[in-house]
């Protein structure tokens, strides 16, 4: 698509210390009932980090895997599945560690993480890298493309404020979603009783 003139394109492997792979095989074994959060692709959806069913693993099988460790404002990508989804690292996650996973680590002074997040789940985004996934019955996306990955770098401080609009607008449907539930419940709840008689109608 077309960006502004005084946008940049860059690879992403040019923008980042790492893109690296979260451990992969079997760590069934080094499941704890607490510990370190390990995050797998069902805790990533379009930028945000699903908690629901959060795996946890012991704290040596964490140390032992450092290249997976993860750090606020990594971006996190779905190898295989929802391929392409991609969420940043919060507060919440950090030193945490991830299974399966492409873990980007941008330079902060020039790519707001958050940003990058939502071209790639954008529908123009999700489209172009549709273009990499690799495989014909499962897809998947492998590392080494994804640094050859191309997008759009507009200046720090319009990233910024790209990422500022796009969650205002956000929080903004969260609230109107909210308050549809609520009302839809409340319609739920008064139909009841006016079907049971707890509430009385009169008429004229």
């Amino acid at each position: 698509g077309r960006i502004p003139k005084s946008w940049k394109l860059g690879l992403v492997g040019e923008y980042s210390s790492l893109v690296t792979n979260g451990f992969v095989g079997s760590a069934v074994q080094h499941y704890r009932s607490e510990g370190i959060p390990y995050l797998v692709s069902k805790n990533i959806r379009d930028n945000y980090i699903d908690e629901r069913g959060l795996t946890y693993i012991s704290k040596e099988f964490h140390e032992k895997t450092a290249k997976s460790q993860l750090k606020i404002g990594d971006l996190l990508t779905v190898q295989s599945g929802h391929v392409g989804s991609s969420a940043v690292v919060s507060q919440k996650f950090n030193g945490a560690n991830c299974h399966a996973l492409i873990l980007t680590r941008f330079d902060h002074n020039l790519i707001k993480s958050d940003f990058v997040a939502y071209y790639f789940n954008s529908q123009i985004g999700r489209l172009r890298l549709s273009n990499y996934f690799v495989g014909s019955t499962i897809v998947h996306l492998n590392t080494s493309d994804l640094k050859k990955f191309k997008f759009p770098i507009p200046n720090l401080s319009e990233q910024v404020e790209v990422v500022t609009i796009i969650k205002s607008i956000e929080r903004q449907i969260s609230f109107c979603n909210n308050k549809l539930t609520h009302t839809k419940y409340l319609k739920k709840s008064l139909m009841q009783d006016l079907l049971t008689g707890k509430v009385r109608v009169s008429v004229n």
